[in-house]
């Protein structure tokens, strides 16, 4: 077993002493990463850490060997990308140096100032669609989800981890510059809208709105585009769940059943089925189907509740869709009774503590209408506990596995995240600020 340090925030305040006390204090699930001391890093895999957390504190497991340092990695980096890595790069050199660099604040005041919506608010500029002809469309579709927002009242909601009713507003506006409240639960810690719209309103809005808004189009043109699209996010999906061990001791090829939930036009289906194995993809929207459907995959329409299937299926998963779903307990039930003893449920979600990395320190440029909660992997194994799923391999980014077991209590959990969303939202305010001044220099 390598050494192992804790490299991020610890809210017990113990990272000095180990990791063993992070352990204790703190479940470990989101404090520890993994890193050999006296050897390259890239000799183990940092964002694959498989934890039992059945048995009380966190255990590691077992330690998944990387088979290249950029096993995970998109496409080459972009001239942007380039220009933050050298940014943050700068940034921590100076905080190496002593140089001063700015505190976070003690409330999230200042945030919630920022973040605050008016009738004027405009579109993130990372979030402008390419080509003149698809932003002329965001915009359009823009104005009239606004026009739809201003019709359906929002509705207030407990907090699906903890049964709360008490939130702490964070921000009122989203990447579109929509108005939509995001707050965080003041017992758990779990960030999510708050008042939220109604269900009628998302009915209406995947219906009618969501691939306009975000895509700019409605349909994936051809089979090319779709291979593209198959290739990037969606293959770096698929290849980490195959590399993980419990994949291969649960799920046999050509006989158990995989099955996809928000499928879309089937592309990561279409991965484990051109892998061999059996996938099934179920989804509401028929028009983005039809390309899946007419290149040979199993694509059928509905809701998981009601979707006829051959038979149970011993893997579900969810790429990039359980933090849409409103009732997203009743969601989780719902796999808990299909699944069979010792199945597999994956969930791969944007994570909360990914937010430096992937979108500049900037919570506006992560705040998106169609996101009703926002996770960090402790919060989604909380979440994912009441229903009886233990956590076997997970990452901040988040991809997660949980096999069934019987119900834990995710009571521990609670106080360590209700203190790190506080710190959160201030660290991102800092670091954001701390990259604009540099950009400025």
């Amino acid at each position: 077993m390598p050494t192992l340090a804790c490299r991020t925030f610890c809210t017990c305040n113990k990272s000095r002493d180990g990791p063993l006390a992070c352990q204790q204090q703190c479940l470990g699930l989101h404090h520890l990463t993994v890193r050999q001391r006296r050897q390259p890093r890239h000799h183990i895999q940092s964002n694959t850490l498989p934890v039992d957390i059945a048995r009380g504190p966190a255990v590691l497991t077992g330690i998944t060997p990387a088979q290249s340092p950029r096993n995970f990695n998109d496409a080459p980096p972009s001239k942007a990308d380039a220009r933050f890595r050298s940014l943050t790069w700068n940034l921590r050199n100076r905080r190496r140096k002593g140089a001063p660099t700015s505190r976070p604040d003690q409330s999230v005041e200042p945030l919630v100032k920022r973040l605050t919506w008016s009738e004027d608010e405009t579109v993130h500029p990372r979030h402008l669609l390419p080509t003149v002809a698809r932003r002329e469309l965001q915009d359009a579709t823009r104005v009239e989800v606004q026009h739809l927002l201003a019709e359906d009242k929002f509705e207030d909601h407990d907090c699906p981890i903890c049964g709360g009713s008490d939130y702490e507003l964070i921000a009122d506006t989203e990447r579109l510059g929509l108005y939509f409240p995001t707050s965080f639960c003041t017992r758990c810690g779990l960030m999510q809208a708050q008042p939220r719209p109604t269900q009628d309103f998302y009915n209406k809005f995947y219906e009618r709105y969501y691939r306009r808004l975000y895509e700019g189009q409605e349909t994936i043109p051809d089979e090319r585009a779709f291979r593209s699209r198959a290739s990037r996010r969606p293959a770096n999906f698929v290849n980490w769940v195959l590399n993980q061990p419990i994949f291969h001791e649960q799920i046999a090829a050509e006989t158990d059943l995989i099955l996809e939930i928000g499928c879309s036009a089937g592309m990561v289906v279409s991965r484990f089925a051109d892998a061999g194995y059996r996938a099934i993809g179920v989804d509401l929207d028929p028009t983005f189907m039809e390309l899946g459907r007419s290149l040979g995959y199993d694509l059928r329409l509905g809701k998981l509740a009601e979707v006829e299937l051959p038979e149970a299926p011993a893997m579900i998963f969810y790429h990039h869709v359980i933090e849409h779903i409103t009732d997203i307990n009743a969601e989780l039930a719902t796999c808990a009774e299909l699944l069979p003893d010792g199945g597999l449920l994956v969930l791969a979600v944007p994570g909360l503590n990914y937010i430096d990395k992937v979108y500049r320190s900037d919570l506006r440029e992560y705040l998106q209408i169609a996101h009703v909660y926002n996770f960090t992997l402790a919060s989604l194994s909380a979440l994912v506990m009441n229903h009886g799923f233990r956590l076997v391999a997970g990452n901040e980014t988040i991809r997660a596995i949980y096999q069934k077991g019987s119900p834990m209590d995710p009571t521990a959990l609670f106080d360590v995240e209700r203190l790190s969303a506080r710190w959160r939202v201030q660290r991102l305010e800092a670091g954001r600020r701390e990259l604009v001044a540099l950009v400025d220099d």
